[in-house]
């Protein structure tokens, strides 16, 4: 059975309410704010994938999903399917960079709530960008990333 990307955000509110880790309380918030972001990543990106239907494209698909322009390409198709949720998305990816580059930020128990709750939103949110998304729509857009992957491959060969 595959692993359920939510289970990261259970774990997210976990790490946020348990003061176990009080004496390493920012780096649980910080690991907090990081699982919000990838259950939703992760749960975003196999909802995508499941829109795919050419068995050409789903390939591309997994090929890009193999490397860091993931991030982006996701979030380009959610833009595309609904901007609330990009939006949502977008700012959930900001917190999760700074909580993960950024060791002059404090991250505060606000953040890692929020983070939570905007993660939750998005799950909510999950049926009616599902309806959104087309297959055809979206084609072009991996289409384009795997264009990207392969250029990069080739400057760095």
């Amino acid at each position: 059975m595959p692993f359920d990307s939510k289970d990261f955000l259970k774990l997210a509110e976990q790490l946020y309410g348990d003061q176990t880790y009080k004496h390493v309380k920012e780096a649980a918030l910080r690991t907090s704010v990081s699982r919000a972001y990838y259950a939703i990543f992760l749960f975003m990106r196999e909802l995508v994938r499941a829109k795919l239907s050419d068995t050409w494209l789903i390939d591309l698909f997994s090929k890009v999903s193999e490397s860091g322009l993931i991030h982006s390409c996701v979030k380009e198709i959610i833009g595309r399917a609904d901007r609330y949720v990009e939006k949502l998305y977008g700012n959930l990816f900001r917190m999760r960079k700074k909580s993960d580059y950024n060791l002059n930020a404090t991250i505060k128990f606000k953040d890692a709530e929020e983070s939570i709750g905007t993660a939750k939103k998005i799950i909510d949110l999950s049926e009616r960008l599902h309806d959104s998304i087309e297959a055809q729509k979206i084609s072009d857009i991996v289409i384009n990333y795997y264009d990207r992957l392969t250029k990069q491959k080739r400057r760095n060969s």
